[in-house]
């Protein structure tokens, strides 16, 4: 939810698929929520997490 803030603030758009109440979880321990953005900001998207990373670092 941090990062997905964080992109809502630089405008991106995104859209998420939490797999942890489904079926995904019977077969795999490690459950992962996906978080998705459009094509045009994929870019910008990946810096952004990338310097928040670092930040924390």
């Amino acid at each position: 939810m941090i990062i997905e803030g964080m992109l809502g603030e630089h405008e991106i758009e995104t859209r998420t698929i939490n797999k942890q109440d489904s079926i995904y979880v019977q077969f795999n321990n490690s459950t992962f929520i996906e978080l998705y953005v459009l094509a045009e900001d994929v870019v910008k998207a990946i810096r952004l997490i990338e310097s928040k990373n670092i930040e924390e670092s």
